[in-house]
C-alpha cells in the first residue's frame, strides 16, 4: 500500500494501468484519500453526509464501494476483484471520516466481445485495429455481442481489446442489482449470436 496520501484529483495517475486490466502494484493503492475544499464549496459536514448515504462512487476510473456494498460483494462467492479498505480523511489529512470505502480492484481479462458483430464497436485508430477498440459510452439496450466464453471463468473483467468498459457475468449483475445497483455500475446485458 502508498504510504502517500492521495487527494481524489490525483487518482488518474493509476487509471491506465486499472482500466486496462493489468492490475495494481501495491504502490499504487493509496492509504488514504483525502477530502480537499480547494474552492470552500462543501462543507466538511456535506462530505460526512456524501460519504454515510453513497454506496458507490467513481473517480475517473476507479470504483469505491461502500463497506455494506463491499461486505456483500466479498461474501457472495464472486471472483475476480480485490478489495482494499480506503479511509477517508478530513482537509488536515490526519482526522478521519466516521466511514471507509473500498477500492474495488479488478485485473482479470476475457477476449469475449465479437467485435465483427458489434455494430457500434470501432477501432481506436482506424489504421491500427490492433491497438484497440472502443464502445460509445452510451450504449443503449443489447448492443453488444459477446463470444459464449463470457459464461465462464471470473465475474468481473476487461477485454484487453475494448478500452474503457468493464465487463460482469450475469451472476454479478444480478448481485450488483440486488443490492440497488445497476445504475451506479451502468449495467447493460450483452447478447450472444444466434447459432
Amino acid at each position: 500500500m502508498s504510504q502517500d496520501l492521495w487527494p481524489t484529483n490525483e487518482i488518474s495517475k493509476v487509471c491506465t494501468d486499472y482500466r486496462t486490466g493489468r492490475g495494481l502494484e501495491a504502490n499504487q493503492i493509496p492509504s488514504a484519500l483525502w477530502f480537499e475544499r480547494e474552492y470552500g464549496l462543501v462543507s466538511v459536514a456535506d462530505m460526512e453526509t456524501y460519504l454515510e448515504t453513497t454506496e458507490v462512487f467513481l473517480n475517473n476510473s476507479l470504483v469505491f464501494l461502500s463497506e455494506r456494498v463491499a461486505s456483500q460483494l466479498n461474501s457472495s462467492g464472486m471472483t475476480g476483484f480485490k478489495l482494499h479498505r480506503i479511509p477517508v480523511l478530513y482537509p488536515d489529512k490526519v482526522t478521519r471520516f466516521s466511514v471507509c470505502f473500498h477500492l474495488l480492484e479488478f485485473s482479470e481479462k476475457k477476449e469475449t466481445v465479437l467485435r465483427d458483430a458489434t455494430e457500434r464497436c470501432r477501432p481506436i485508430y482506424k489504421k491500427r485495429p490492433d491497438a484497440g477498440y472502443e464502445l460509445p459510452m452510451n450504449l443503449d439496450g443489447r448492443d453488444v455481442f459477446v463470444d459464449r466464453s463470457a459464461l465462464g471463468g471470473v465475474d468481473i473483467w476487461f477485454d484487453p481489446m475494448i478500452s474503457g468498459h468493464q465487463f460482469v457475468s450475469n451472476a454479478m449483475a444480478k448481485e450488483l442489482t440486488n443490492l440497488g445497483l445497476a445504475q451506479a455500475f451502468r449495467l447493460h446485458q450483452c447478447r450472444f449470436l444466434q447459432s
